[in-house]
């Protein structure tokens, strides 16, 4: 479906409750909400759109779902989503969007009884030259992040949930960290160390591992006043962290989930407006 922020505006009474509570919302919650919903942030400040993105699939979590409002900065522009693409329905569609001026903005994978299904959020807007890859190995991924780097890519989106996927755009990547494949312990010690040095996560991803959760995330120079993150929270933990921050003024702008040992565990990255 291609939606744009303006006709998006007749569906922010039916999210009232969720976007302004919890931005955690459950599975029938999720079935209202098929396709992309983008609502309208009229305060003063960079344009900005959000739209709600699935955590955790609802066959990972015993037919309950999470999801998430999430802030993006970007012009009134048509998007389209999809989700529950299988990887061959995944590649064609974004081929095709691509050749229609559309921009991959997110992508996720997660299992479910048919098998890994991808999500993706395309957004028609002008930008420099870019690029996707999914279904890698950690290898793989370190690889293209060297790969691409060295031919003048940075990274603007990384998904490891189930196999990683990047999106890369033209841009300079030297002030950029990237870690991958961390332990929740071994992330927090780097995020505190690139934290001294000025560096926010734009992107934290976690996914599952028979030796517990690990993280991979983008790291970029903070822009802005002050930040908050979180790698690893409850769901009830992380619906409390976004109620308390929003009432201080702060946006989320990324937000991922996995389950580990049957258990969902969800991150956040949120920026005072």
């Amino acid at each position: 479906m291609t939606i744009s922020r303006r006709m998006a505006l007749g569906a922010a009474t039916a999210f009232a409750a969720t976007a302004s509570t919890a931005r955690v919302s459950f599975a029938s919650v999720m079935k209202r909400a098929s396709g992309l919903h983008l609502l309208r942030y009229d305060e003063d400040g960079p344009a900005a759109q959000r739209f709600m993105e699935l955590l955790v699939h609802e066959d990972e979590n015993g037919g309950q779902s999470f999801s998430s409002m999430i802030w993006v900065t970007a012009p009134d522009s048509p998007w389209f989503a999809a989700s529950s693409l299988d990887e061959t329905e995944y590649g064609v569609i974004n081929t095709t969007y691509k050749s229609r001026h559309y921009r991959l903005r997110r992508v996720s994978a997660y299992n479910t009884s048919s098998g890994v299904r991808y999500a993706g959020v395309w957004e028609k807007v002008k930008g420099p030259e870019w690029h996707s890859r999914h279904g890698m190995t950690q290898g793989q991924f370190a690889k293209s992040i060297v790969e691409l780097a060295g031919q003048g890519f940075c990274m603007t989106h990384a998904d490891a949930r189930v196999g990683y996927a990047g999106i890369w755009e033209k841009g300079d990547s030297s002030s950029q960290k990237i870690v991958h494949g961390l332990s929740s312990k071994d992330y927090q010690q780097q995020a505190a160390a690139f934290a001294a040095q000025g560096l926010q996560p734009i992107r934290i991803s976690g996914a599952s591992t028979d030796h517990g959760s690990h993280y991979t995330a983008i790291f970029e120079p903070s822009t802005v006043t002050a930040w908050y993150a979180n790698n690893e929270m409850t769901p009830d933990a992380f619906a409390a962290k976004d109620a308390d921050l929003t009432a201080q003024g702060y946006r989320m702008t990324d937000a991922s989930g996995h389950m580990q040992k049957g258990k969902p565990l969800l991150s956040g990255v949120w920026e005072l407006a």
